[in-house]
């Protein structure tokens, strides 16, 4: 959101800034009741003068209640939301990013005349840390809300009666405790192309102030009325609202006349939430319009005065509080320009610009207010939460990667309370690292062959059954070092072949659109557990042993085994047999000896990771040794660092718009160096958490940016083997590193081992700064499917080969270098899905005839390359289209080798192969 300035420039300025919102929600029901949970996490950042209210909110509890429901009537118990009506009064939205909660029980009535609910509820307060909101001191709404079924004529009427208290309430007649009735009538529906939506309500009650009691008296009146020419392009709508709200006409009559709207949606007028709807008269006409399907836009203006004079201009979002120095004077406002476009992607995914100009009035000028320019972009960064099965597994994935940090925190700790050997803690490290490089490519492949969700069940049940075991064994007090390197190599197995599957399902799970932002929430998923994990590791293991941290491993991999047993997949739908292993992780290795873009991340992977790996390492050999620490202390580090990686990745949208992706990887690897450094100089208990939260920064920025660009590199076939050469090197940097560092550490001190650490990653970083990865994200790798099927005049068997293709093209003199240049990025293309040879030769008899040329090993081969061939890939073909110069298109023919019986036949059609 960006205000300048913000309202109204009273005491604000221009100011920038971003809201995140995480919502995760479990349900379970059964026959007429039901129960709900759902935990909320709002984050701000940039706003000056730090968030508001109602911007920023730690982990809390945003619904919990029991519902039960049977024969018309339902009863509701717990933390809610509660929205009626067209959200004038009662809201779900308390302001533009957190949403609006009460504790309470709502009662409710449903049958052939309409609805009645009865309603006992006191608001949350938000407050900034976790699972500490509460409902509001002192406040309370009671009351009864009916809406009758439609009538014919499409019309329906809202009843409603309420009674709120709150304390600490604000006007400009005077602030005290506030005790109102609301009675309301609506009278809203369709009739053809007319729409309208009429509301009229009158408060009372007092104000108790200081110098007495104020009787209150106010009143609102709301209309918004359309109408729209369905059969006209574009669809338009011409709508005219219009709202009068109540203000105090006299601050020493003992009255207080002031509407107060209650819990509005804090985009009562606009997204811009710059007026309440207190003392107010507006009118606004509107123009709706339809662009396309999924786009719409609406324009408008609202034109604002004060209805008294005497009062204040009062602004959002809630609570309602007068603009310091609005009172009296003028009561012109002002004039809001405004717009706004929605984009509906699908049923999920929405984006949202809103555009507002205040040309400010008498009103706000004599309280030393000014023209304000407000704009908004409001995405679904969070909408793949919305899907069920991306969110299930989401959840149990972060519950799995928690219950892997609490096992390597209890892990390193075992070993190195037992041994008090650097060398031997690393290589705890390197058990779980070294089976992802030995097994990630063919986990890969077979997660790219196979089904996924049937591997996926194979994964986690080995997973559990290695957790379980260890768990025993150290309960019966057998667990030796050799041995819990063994079981520790034994979970690496089963984590090095159940990770690519895992990366890969996510555009399984989540529509195209929706990619970068699933792939984000896997990355901020992963920290969340880094974050907490090993904090959560070092409790256990300090309070309780390390026997009960490996058995909440376990319990971790039954849910994620439980989540996955109810995923219903849909297998991706082909005409071919699937790759036999081999040949598929021939495939994978040939792709990515071909594909630029993933070399440059795989390089870069080595060229950090390596050195990483020193603090992983040292950590608990300087914690246990130089420190004298305890488990606590280690864990509450390594929390620290998870917090770094969270903190950064809200840093890094800013960071990426500002930035080059090259430039900031290479300055996330200078800011790791300076984090070994410090933990090797340091051993302050002020100091080192701050060297931890740079350590988890630099992290996140590595780790995104690289796993962004290895999604975005590679088509979706060979995904999971790509993500697999990934995950192998950044394992194998961590194990190699992991040892070299321990032997180092070993022979030296770890202050040493640290230190040399430190100098490599600003070397090795300077190195690889110009090997570029940016640029990958405007890669277009969805499948062409431009090519035709060979007409073929004989059958031949997907085994039979093998196939050369020839294509024949006509370039006059003047394009050839052209030509040859287009046709080397091609060369790499053929060879890349599939080419075993690949050539250009060109007619010496006959001027301006080149014949391109490649072979695939079978038939079956040269079908998959039909497949294989992307919407980039087809533009370089067009590009040599456009030089061809024949009559005709280049003509292809299919050349196919082998033993059949059948007599070997020349295929030949024209094509854009």
């Amino acid at each position: 959101m960006y205000y300048d300035p913000t309202r109204f420039g009273v005491g604000g300025g221009e100011d920038g800034y971003g809201l995140l919102r995480a919502l995760a929600s479990a349900t379970f029901a059964r026959d007429d009741w039901q129960a709900k949970l759902q935990l909320g996490a709002h984050a701000e950042r940039g706003k000056a003068g730090g968030p508001g209210r109602t911007d920023r909110g730690a982990l809390d509890v945003q619904q919990a209640y029991w519902r039960l429901a049977g024969a018309g009537m339902h009863v509701q118990l717990g933390r809610q939301e509660a929205g009626y009506g067209s959200s004038r009064l009662l809201s779900v939205r308390d302001g533009p990013n957190i949403r609006l909660a009460f504790d309470g029980a709502r009662v409710g009535w449903q049958g052939r005349l309409g609805a009645l609910d009865l309603m006992a509820l006191r608001p949350v307060e938000n407050r900034p840390g976790a699972f500490d909101d509460r409902g509001e001191h002192g406040a309370h709404l009671i009351g009864v809300y009916a809406t009758t079924a439609q009538r014919t004529g499409g019309s329906q009427w809202d009843l409603y009666l309420l009674d709120y208290r709150r304390e600490g309430a604000r006007f400009a007649a005077g602030s005290g405790i506030e005790r109102r009735q609301t009675l309301g009538a609506r009278w809203f529906g369709q009739s053809g192309a007319l729409d309208w939506n009429t509301e009229l309500v009158v408060q009372g009650g007092e104000l108790r102030v200081v110098s007495g009691d104020l009787d209150i008296r106010a009143w609102t009146f709301a209309t918004d009325t359309g109408w729209r020419w369905a059969e006209l392009p574009l669809q338009p709508r011409l709508g005219l609202k219009a709202d009068i709200a109540s203000g105090d006409g006299d601050p020493r009559d003992g009255r207080l006349g002031t509407f107060n709207a209650l819990f509005p949606k804090s985009a009562y007028f606009s997204e811009a939430s710059l007026l309440a709807p207190a003392n107010l008269m507006d009118l606004q006409p509107t123009l709706a319009l339809r662009l396309h399907d999924a786009v719409t836009t609406e324009l408008g203006v609202q034109l604002a005065w004060k209805q008294r004079r005497a009062d204040a201009v009062y602004t959002t979002p809630a609570p309602l509080a007068a603009l310091p120095g609005s009172a009296g004077g003028a009561r012109r406002i002002g004039t809001q320009y405004k717009s706004e476009t929605r984009w509906q992607v699908n049923d999920r995914w929405q984006w949202q610009l809103q555009l507002a100009w205040v040309d400010a009035g008498p009103a706000l000028k004599q309280a030393g207010g000014q023209d304000t320019l407000f704009a908004s972009i409001a995405d679904g960064a969070w909408s793949p939460l919305k899907i069920r099965m991306f969110r299930s597994i989401w959840l149990a994935i972060l519950a799995s990667n928690i219950g892997t940090w609490v096992n390597d925190v209890a892990a390193a700790w075992v070993m190195a309370e037992r041994t008090g050997s650097a060398l031997m803690v690393a290589l705890v490290q390197s058990a779980t690292t070294v089976p992802i490089v030995l097994l990630a490519l063919a986990a890969g492949t077979l997660a790219d062959i196979v089904d996924r969700r049937k591997y996926l069940l194979f994964t986690q049940g080995w997973m559990l059954l290695v957790a379980a075991a260890t768990a025993v064994l150290t309960a019966m007090d057998l667990l030796t070092p050799q041995l819990l390197v063994l079981l520790t190599f034994c979970m690496g197995c089963g984590a090095a072949m159940a990770m690519p599957a895992q990366a890969a399902i996510v555009s399984e799970l989540v529509p195209q659109p929706m990619l970068a932002s699933a792939v984000a929430l896997n990355s901020i998923g992963i920290n969340i557990a880094r974050s907490i994990g090993p904090a959560i590791g070092g409790v256990i293991v300090a309070q309780l042993g390390a026997v009960w941290a490996f058995g909440f491993n376990a319990v971790t991999f039954a849910a994620m085994l439980f989540v996955v047993w109810g995923w219903k997949r849909d297998p991706k739908a082909s005409s071919l047999p699937p790759e036999g292993f081999g040949a598929g992780l021939k495939a994978g290795l040939r792709y990515a000896s071909r594909a630029g873009r993933l070399q440059a991340v795989l390089i870069k992977s080595a060229g950090f990771f390596f050195f990483a790996a020193a603090m992983n390492a040292m950590l608990p050999v300087v914690v246990r040794g130089q420190m004298q620490g305890g488990a606590g202390q280690y864990g509450v580090l390594l929390g620290c660092i998870g917090i770094g990686a969270v903190g950064g990745a809200l840093l890094l949208p800013k960071l990426r718009a500002r930035l080059d992706r090259d430039l900031l990887v290479l300055l996330a690897t200078l800011s790791l160096a300076a984090s070994l450094a410090g933990l090797a100089l340091t051993r302050s208990g002020y100091v080192l958490p701050l060297v931890m939260l740079v350590n988890g920064f630099a992290w996140i920025t590595v780790l995104s940016s690289l796993q962004i660009a290895a999604q975005t590199a590679v088509p979706a076939w060979v995904r999971a083997r790509a993500l697999a050469l990934y995950i192998m090197v950044f394992s194998a940097g961590m194990a190699a590193g992991g040892l070299s560092w321990g032997a180092l550490a070993q022979r030296t001190s770890p202050e040493l081992a640290l230190l040399v650490a430190a100098a490599g990653a600003v070397i090795g970083g300077l190195l690889v700064w110009r090997v570029r990865i940016a640029g990958s994200e405007d890669l277009n790798l969805s499948p062409a499917g431009h090519w035709p099927a060979p007409e073929l005049s004989v059958p031949v068997s997907n085994d039979r080969g093998p196939v050369l293709v020839t294509v024949e093209y006509r370039i006059d003199a003047a394009d050839r270098a052209a030509f040859q240049a287009q046709m080397r990025t091609l060369g790499t293309i053929r060879r890349r899905d599939g080419a075993v040879v690949w050539g250009v030769v060109e007619d010496v008899a006959t001027p301006g005839i080149h014949l391109e040329y490649f072979v695939a090993a079978s038939w079956l081969e040269h079908l998959r390359q039909h497949e294989r061939i992307t919407a980039d890939d087809k533009a370089i073909q067009e590009a040599l289209r456009a030089l061809h110069r024949g009559e005709r298109a280049p003509v292809v023919r299919h050349f196919v080798g082998g033993h059949d019986p059948l007599p070997a036949a020349a295929l030949h059609h024209h094509s854009d192969i």
